[in-house]
């Protein structure tokens, strides 16, 4: 539930503007199920398995927290870039590059 709150308010952060620009989530930037489910099936993986092999549950307990807070950071960064990035860059090749172009990070995302 906080991961979809959190994603929620960062997707919808200068909406307008990633509108204008064709980087917007789809939907109007409202988070749908999949953006939720594609996120937890690591989570979910983990505490599966932290139940059924109790022997490795606090490994998997970690595996659970780990992967919702990556998957939460990306999120978040993704959509503060687009929004508020302003000197962006291609990661791979460091030119630079619009906002909202897969791949590329900014100070304002990071």
């Amino acid at each position: 539930v906080t991961y979809f709150a959190l994603g929620s308010i960062a997707t919808k952060q200068n909406s307008a503007l990633k509108e204008r620009l064709g980087i917007a989530e789809k939907r109007g930037g409202t988070r749908g199920p999949e953006n939720v489910w594609g996120s937890a099936a690591m989570a979910l993986i983990c505490a599966f398995l932290s139940r059924a092999l109790p022997e490795y549950s606090e490994m998997f307990r970690i595996g659970y927290v780990a992967s919702i807070a990556s998957k939460l950071s990306d999120t978040l960064g993704s959509e503060i870039g687009k929004a508020y990035g302003n000197n962006t860059f291609l990661i791979t090749t460091l030119s630079r590059v619009p906002r909202g172009v897969e791949g590329a990070v900014s100070l304002e995302g990071t």
